[in-house]
């Protein structure tokens, strides 16, 4: 089923590298297979999770909701906004870690 799906396909400490590879990788065939990877588990999941041959009630959500990641995986503008706003939060997880542990808090953060 849907639910199945993300802990068979990938497991949580790939499918960040294959996602979401750095936009300046230093390697840029490596950079080209990891897009590669990004097409071919598109492609895999989508057969997995499309409403023509998923009979899980919320397989149309599942399959709208890939198709946008994948395009906004595919489109370097909004690549670049992903990465930016996914290294933005990672700064503000890191503050507020600092701040917690050195027992103040970070009001409006």
């Amino acid at each position: 089923g849907v639910e199945a799906l993300w802990a068979s396909s990938l497991d949580h400490k790939t499918l960040p590298l294959i996602l979401y590879p750095p936009p300046d990788h230093p390697r840029p065939t490596l950079l080209l297979l990891l897009q590669a990877a990004i097409k071919k588990t598109y492609w895999r999941l989508s057969l997995r999770v499309h409403p023509d041959k998923c009979a899980h009630p919320r397989a149309n959500e599942a399959f709208e909701r890939l198709n946008k990641a994948h395009k906004q995986l595919a489109d370097p503008t909004d690549r670049a906004a992903l990465d930016a706003k996914r290294e933005e939060l990672e700064i503000k997880r890191i503050a507020v870690q600092v701040s917690e542990s050195a027992g103040g808090g970070l009001e409006g953060v």
